[in-house]
């Protein structure tokens, strides 16, 4: 069968060393050829088809001989040279010079010229205007220097000039250096609205994921944090899972627990979701940046992407070295991939910390100091003010005790009364100890005093008297 040309510009049948341009070619405009109907390819009789473009054909096309010249280029095909040509940005004398290169070209009347020069230039400019129309700029919200002075503050948070919404967070440490327990108090105030180290929190529902500590120790710690933070209620928007696996040995992601893991942010609105610690959690190799990439991208910033939630994650960190400093083991995409990282330094022998940013997007704290004082039955934790607070009381405490001792005599007794007026008639600095708790606090001196055996107290007079210079 051989190629055919359709009357009126309608097409041609093109069959031998011929081309048909189909997707997902580009045509010369820069559109891309699409399938407007997807339907399956019908077989036809050649006497079939040539019935049906009967009333349509206009003459035939001799098939391309590997011998031959441009000069049997249709119009059609001289449509798509000028086409191509206004594209490149050639103008009209340019582009009629070019087409006298080809002979049926030279030949034709100055009318077809210009039809088919027109034609084409139609659809380019309808081709730009389009362009054009797609390509609009966005409108910018532009603001001059004095409306960047007033900005205001953002008032969002999680702990306030700590951790921030929407974002990835590592706390990183040696073993030992209270990185579990601070990150479990600190949702202990979140949860309830709490300070936390002298920062403000905002109340909302959080989720830790434990894969560290057995049940025993979580239970022990509770209880610890509950009497050190002195709360009241047990019903807190605080919730707790036992282990599972994000990503498995082989390096795929573990949908099943993943997805459960979403069910419990939807069912609870959890706001912060924290892995303790994220290799718990996850087979990868911390050195290679493309199971950490993987890490982040398919569960930590998917998490964070689809429910706006906070994400912070404990992660082990290298041992000290001569100069107390540690960094965290692994890739630096551990670095890379969180918006904000703090590493734990335990002093030597010492119940007192120090948090040091080692990254920060949102201006955090650079520095929180604080202690852990473990009682029998509490665990508190409180910033370093707080412990400058409390040493000062103890030294005036110290202090308070010592005066009473140098004002008794052996062997002489003394009324608890006679004691105070003693000490106020001497103009004795009470430091810290509030007026309203001087009684209390002499109470106790005596009894410290009695316990360290240094004053007796009658049974029958309730008298206090030295018993040793």
């Amino acid at each position: 069968m051989i190629n055919k040309v359709l009357k009126d510009g309608k097409g041609e049948l093109r069959c031998e060393n011929y081309q048909v341009v189909c997707p997902p070619s580009t045509h010369p405009s820069g559109n891309e050829y699409k399938v407007v109907n997807d339907i399956s390819i019908r077989e036809v009789s050649e006497d079939y088809l040539l019935e049906i473009l009967k009333p349509y054909l206009r003459e035939s096309v001799q098939p391309v001989q590997d011998n031959q010249t441009k000069d049997t280029t249709r119009s059609g095909e001289e449509y798509k040279v000028i086409l191509s040509l206004l594209f490149k940005g050639k103008t009209q004398q340019e582009i009629f010079s070019y087409m006298d290169n080809y002979s049926k070209w030279t030949e034709a009347p100055k009318q077809y010229k210009d039809m088919t020069f027109a034609k084409a230039l139609k659809y380019f400019n309808e081709s730009r205007a389009e362009q054009v129309k797609e390509t609009i700029p966005q409108k910018l919200e532009v603001r001059n220097f004095s409306d960047i002075f007033k900005i205001k503050k953002d008032k969002s948070f999680i702990v306030d000039e700590v951790f921030y919404p929407k974002t990835i967070n590592m706390l990183f440490s040696p073993p030992a250096h209270f990185k579990s327990l601070l990150a479990f108090q600190m949702l202990m105030c979140i949860a309830t609205g709490r300070e936390w180290l002298g920062f403000k929190t905002k109340r909302m529902p959080v989720l830790y994921c434990d894969a560290e500590n057995n049940d025993i120790m979580i239970r022990d710690r509770t209880e610890k944090l509950y009497s050190g933070l002195q709360m009241k209620r047990k019903k807190i928007p605080f919730y707790l899972i036992k282990g599972g696996l994000l990503i498995d040995a082989k390096k795929n992601i573990n949908k099943p627990f993943v997805l459960a893991i979403e069910q419990e942010i939807i069912k609870h609105k959890i706001k912060l979701l924290v892995f303790d610690t994220l290799h718990r959690f996850a087979y990868y190799d911390e050195n290679r940046s493309d199971d950490i990439n993987l890490l982040y991208t398919e569960v930590l910033n998917y998490y964070r992407e689809k429910y706006g939630i906070t994400i912070l994650f404990l992660h082990h960190s290298t041992k000290p070295d001569k100069s107390n400093r540690s960094t965290y083991r692994g890739s630096g995409d551990f670095l890379g991939m969180v918006d904000t990282a703090y590493s734990i330094f335990r002093g030597y022998k010492s119940n007192k910390f120090c948090l040091t940013n080692e990254k920060s997007r949102s201006g955090e704290r650079e520095r929180i100091s604080g202690e852990v004082i473990f009682g029998e039955d509490t665990i508190k934790i409180i910033p370093v003010s707080e412990v400058k607070e409390e040493e000062t009381q103890k030294k005036d405490k110290r202090e308070l005790s010592d005066q009473i001792l140098k004002n008794m005599v052996v062997g002489k007794e003394y009324r608890q009364k006679d004691i105070t007026e003693h000490l106020l008639a001497q103009e004795f600095n009470f430091g810290s100890i509030k007026e309203g708790s001087i009684k209390q606090s002499i109470i106790r001196s005596l009894n410290f005093l009695k316990y360290k055996e240094l004053i007796k107290q009658n049974e029958l007079t309730s008298k206090w008297y030295k018993v040793i210079e």
